[in-house]
């Protein structure tokens, strides 16, 4: 049965420069379907922003298509897990890391048997 026929499931993204940490923080996301992959593969390759704002602003909607949640983002000062929400994903990483989860998501998306969330 296709993944997109299970969207509760989802698979975890580590961003590279987090590898080996404890708590290790994640963000959650969903299986797309060839459409929407295509979507979001052609935003990647052929971004046609007017400004820097727009760029911004585009890569997160992007990302927001397929990222559901995140695990172990945690406010530096307060200790405290952050509320995921498009917002703070804006608030909380870089251009750069949203790039890498847009493209872990299209070209590494595996739902390993340890990694599914019901």
């Amino acid at each position: 049965m296709p993944r997109f026929c299970r969207p509760d499931q989802t698979y975890r993204i580590v961003l590279d420069e987090d590898k080996g940490l404890e708590p290790q923080p994640a963000f959650l996301c969903r299986s797309v379907a060839m459409l929407e992959h295509q979507e979001i593969a052609e935003h990647v390759n052929h971004q046609d922003t007017k400004t820097i704002a727009d760029y911004f602003e585009s890569n997160v909607k992007a990302v927001m298509k397929v990222c559901v949640g995140w695990e172990n983002i945690v406010d530096p000062v307060t200790g405290e897990e952050i509320e995921f929400s498009e917002t703070a994903m804006q608030k909380v990483c870089t251009a750069k890391e949203v790039m890498e989860v847009l493209r872990k998501a299209l070209f590494n998306d595996t739902l390993k048997s340890d990694e599914k969330k019901s």
